[in-house]
């Protein structure tokens, strides 16, 4: 695999970094697209109505509800207007990836729908995000090669991850002995234990990632400029034996940790009485405990403490609206701390 290319900064573009737009005669690059509401009618807005793509749910048991389905795009070169829309707007959201395959665009097509729907090792089926970036990596790995994995025609995968700011490219590993690939059987792909294992990690790897958008809008300048996503790992790993483990309870976590500038409970300056609650099951379940803190912070919060944390915390202004409040009006600068507190 040595002639794998390193992964690039996605801020280096596309073809600034270890990657280069094959030849004509190497194969077709295509884009496999998902995440964008009204993709079909976006994806002729870009081209002007110039594209060849194909949706992966046509012909497939999700015809229904083919307006959601991901789009394969064939693209027409380095300079295609539906490349540059997805180079502009869709990397940090990962719309998608690129492929590059010498078979025709439809055969690739076909291999990708045979992939909506997996099996896991106990018979039960699973539908598949195929254009999820992380999950294509975890099902064609670079060290597997078209005999292990379910690569097919796909000859080469390019990848964003956002949340390491980076591409990656890679291609199936080497097949020696030149063996048949890998068949995909009529009722769907059965999964291993280790891709079982890989793909919970994309899931988790999803719901940080929600949560790290969650933390830029709600708890701005918390985490300052360290990677969100490592940070918010660390936190939850911390706290999931404490039976702190779904996305809302993360959130309010978040809400909670932000207000006390805290981002571990094992920290010296970590408030020892809100580790206590947090931490004291006979309080109740997670949620509980959670309001249990906040109720207790805010107890114990002063409306002038509660103020000059607001506007003094990195990138406020104005949190809690005061600058709209005219003098007197006590009772409404009141009832709008309130509603901030809680």
């Amino acid at each position: 695999m040595s002639d794998i290319p390193p992964p690039w900064p996605l801020a280096e573009g596309l073809l600034n970094g270890e990657w280069t737009w094959p030849e004509p005669d190497a194969g077709h690059v295509l884009l496999l697209l998902d995440g964008v509401p009204e993709l079909a009618r976006h994806l002729n807005d870009w081209s002007g109505g110039q594209y060849h793509g194909n949706p992966l749910y046509a012909g497939t048991p999700f015809a229904a509800v083919q307006h959601l389905s991901p789009w394969l795009v064939q693209l027409a070169g380095p300079h295609d207007s539906i490349l540059q829309r997805f180079l502009a707007d869709g990397l940090a959201a990962e719309w998608g990836y690129l492929l590059v395959s010498q078979a025709d665009p439809l055969a690739v097509a076909d291999h990708l729908r045979a992939l909506l729907q997996v099996r896991m090792p106990d018979d039960t089926p699973m539908l598949l995000r195929v254009a999820d970036p992380a999950v294509i990596g975890a099902m064609l790995p670079a060290e597997r090669s078209v005999v292990e994995a379910p690569w097919g025609p796909i000859a080469q995968l390019i990848v964003p991850d956002s949340v390491m700011n980076q591409w990656r490219a890679w291609h199936p590993a080497a097949n020696p002995g030149h063996l048949p690939g890998l068949t995909i059987p009529p009722d769907g792909h059965r999964l291993n234990d280790t891709d079982v294992r890989h793909l919970q990690a994309c899931d988790r790897r999803t719901d940080l990632r929600q949560l790290a958008r969650f933390v830029a809008e709600h708890c701005p300048g918390w985490l300052g400029d360290a990677n969100p996503h490592a940070r918010l790992e660390a936190l939850t790993r911390e706290v999931a034996p404490l039976g702190l483990t779904s996305s809302t309870q993360w959130q309010r976590l978040c809400r909670l940790m932000a207000r006390l500038r805290q981002t571990s409970l094992t920290a010296a300056t970590f408030p020892g009485d809100i580790r206590e609650i947090l931490t004291d099951r006979q309080r109740g379940d997670g949620t509980a405990r959670l309001r249990a803190a906040l109720a207790h912070l805010e107890a114990n919060e002063t409306p002038a403490t509660a103020m000059q944390e607001a506007t003094t915390r990195p990138g406020a202004t104005d949190p809690l609206g005061w600058d709209d409040i005219p003098p007197g009006h006590a009772q409404e600068a009141k009832s709008l701390l309130d509603d901030w507190l809680t």
